[in-house]
């Protein structure tokens, strides 16, 4: 009896050694805003954020790449660092991707933001 009990125990503390809990927010970078919608694959695993932008998934050691992916932004991944902590916190930023523009359109390079167009030229709208 009192084998089957170290046996549990140890089998215990190897599987929950196996993973780890990986959490953190999701945001838009230029406004700060949580992101909602946004899918969280770890491995095979794919979650959403909740409505406030925050996750949190048991993940693997082995899985150490997280992609974020959420309409009408850049995909972008993130590299698990379990080495520092058990616990780890990845928080994201995601772009907004370009909207579809009219030719010739002009940004500002360092803001993003649509410059205004000589007379007769497209002029560039960002929603």
């Amino acid at each position: 009896m009192r084998t089957k009990v170290i046996v549990a125990l140890c089998t215990a503390l190897l599987v929950s050694g196996c993973s780890m809990r990986v959490s953190g927010k999701v945001t838009d970078s230029e406004t700060g805003e949580p992101i909602g919608v946004c899918a969280v694959k770890i491995g095979p695993r794919t979650m959403r954020t909740d409505p406030l932008g925050n996750y949190a998934v048991n993940a693997e050691k082995s899985w150490d790449v997280i992609e974020f992916l959420a309409p009408d932004y850049e995909p972008m991944t993130a590299q698990v660092d379990s080495s520092q902590t058990r616990y780890p916190v990845i928080d994201v930023a995601l772009r907004r991707k370009k909207a579809a523009l009219p030719r010739g359109a002009r940004f500002d390079p360092y803001t993003g933001r649509p410059l205004a167009a000589p007379p007769g030229e497209p002029r560039a709208t960002v929603q």
